[in-house]
């Protein structure tokens, strides 16, 4: 019983962190992405980070096309 109790609060709290850890990077740029699960922000992160570089070097932001398409890295 102690064995499985202990596989339970395992379980526990790693499906506490996926959905309720909040990465640093994504609560600056962007406290919406917060809410998402960890795998979700570190995709988002990458994104965020390639547009602030883009904006850096003086390019427009990117936008979205008239069907709402994603172009983002990681969906391809």
């Amino acid at each position: 019983m102690d064995a499985s109790n202990n596989v339970d609060n395992r379980a526990d709290i790693a499906k506490s962190l996926f959905r309720n850890r909040k990465l640093a990077i994504c609560t600056k740029q962007s406290t919406e992405i917060g809410q998402l699960p960890v795998p979700t922000q570190k995709l988002l992160a990458r994104e965020l980070d390639a547009v602030e570089e883009r904006i850096a070097k003086g390019k427009e932001v990117p936008s979205f096309d008239q069907n709402l398409q994603c172009h983002c890295k990681f969906y391809r």
